[in-house]
């Protein structure tokens, strides 16, 4: 059974399903973020299962739900030994075809906003390998990390936008920001 069918499972144990795109709790319809707030927190809090077990679950219910709270809720759960596989999760949701909303709300309203988190943020869903993203997944993460990469500071983001501008097919992907600039870093961050 793979991760999202584990994580229907879960939610059916406690009498909620999705029947034709619409959720349903003990037979109140509910939406997406609904689903979230309720049950996120109690799925990454379950005892019996492993922190990467709790995590790999956490990213399969945002998998079923692209819902930004699960994005909270598996920072808030997350074990410091983690990290690694939490990143991961994040390029691999960023590559896929299907834009991962939930994400790219997570980057722009929470980790590309706070000072302290920015910076690794943003070297680990880009900077770090963005001259290695050649593949079709590989340019989907690289436009859409750099669409919402405008608060992060200058000094994180330099060298990738600096490699973005000199790439056509990323160029276009750069915040207006850059382009009213002379490529000098803006004023301020």
């Amino acid at each position: 059974m793979d991760v999202v069918e584990r994580v229907r499972t879960w939610l059916a144990d406690r009498d909620v399903v999705e029947a034709d795109g619409v959720w349903l709790a003990r037979g109140e319809e509910l939406d997406a973020d609904e689903v979230a707030h309720e049950w996120a927190r109690e799925l990454l809090e379950e005892p019996q299962l492993t922190g990467y077990a709790r995590l790999l679950l956490g990213f399969g219910l945002l998998d079923l739900l692209d819902a930004y709270p699960v994005t909270v809720e598996i920072r808030r759960a997350l074990e410091p030994g983690l990290t690694s596989e939490f990143w991961a999760n994040y390029r691999l949701r960023l590559e896929a075809p299907k834009p991962p909303e939930a994400i790219l709300e997570s980057l722009w309203t929470d980790l590309f906003v706070d000072e302290d988190t920015a910076p690794i943020a943003f070297a680990e869903v880009l900077g770090n390998d963005l001259k290695q993203l050649h593949t079709p997944g590989g340019l989907r993460r690289a436009r859409r990390v750099l669409a919402v990469s405008g608060p992060v500071p200058w000094t994180a983001k330099d060298r990738a936008y600096r490699y973005a501008a000199t790439r056509p097919d990323l160029r276009l992907a750069l915040p207006r920001e850059w382009e009213l600039t002379t490529h000098d870093p803006p004023q301020g961050r």
